[in-house]
This record gives structure tokens, C-alpha cells and sequence, in this order.
């Protein structure tokens, strides 16, 4: 071991810089390794990345699903309308047909 007190030719100044240097060079080593160490393997971060494609694929999926009934639903709505109107036409149209044979046969002479 190197006895910092040793070093004679150095101030307490520069030893402790040194000293503060080489704790702080062996805190980043440390950080690193651990930090290396600790990071996902490429397998678990592949397997990541396909579970949250299979999800969001899925969620894609409802989503359309559900597009799609909420258009069956509006089409259906939209026949009903259409069903509708075309029976108040024909009404309207049975009420205009009495009423005009109505006209022509009161105009007749009896």
C-alpha cells in the first residue's frame, strides 16, 4: 500500500486532491459496473418490446371492432330514418290520393 503520508515531496493540498481524485475515479468505476450489470438482458428487452407490440396490436383490434358496431349502429339508425320517411310519404300520399278522388268525384254531375 502507498502510505499517503509518505509522500513528502507533495503539500496536503495536492494529497488530498489526489486522494479526492482516485475515491472519485473508483466511484465512477463502481458505477459503471453496476450500472453494466444491472441493465435487462437484449432477450428480456426483445420480449419487452414484443409483449407491448402484442398489446397494442390487441388494443388496435378492439378498437376497430368497436368502430365498426358503433358504424352498424349508425346504419341502422340511418335505415330507420329512412323507413320512416318513406312511410309518412306513403300517407301522405294515400291521404292526397283520397282527397284529389274525393275532388273528382264530387265534381262529376250525379
Amino acid at each position: 500500500m502507498l502510505n499517503i503520508n509518505s509522500l513528502k515531496f507533495l503539500s496536503d493540498r495536492q494529497t488530498l486532491y489526489i486522494m479526492i481524485t482516485v475515491a472519485s475515479i473508483i466511484l465512477l468505476i463502481a458505477t459503471y459496473c453496476i450500472g453494466y450489470y444491472n441493465q435487462p438482458s437484449k432477450d428480456q428487452v426483445c420480449l419487452d418490446i414484443r409483449q407491448d407490440r402484442d398489446r397494442l396490436q390487441e388494443r388496435v383490434f378492439e378498437l376497430e371492432n368497436q368502430r365498426l358496431k358503433e358504424i352498424v349502429g349508425l346504419e341502422k339508425r340511418i335505415k330507420s330514418v329512412q323507413d320512416q320517411i318513406c312511410r309518412e310519404r306513403i300517407n301522405k300520399f294515400k291521404v292526397d290520393y283520397k282527397s284529389l278522388r274525393c275532388k273528382i268525384c264530387n265534381e262529376e254531375p250525379k
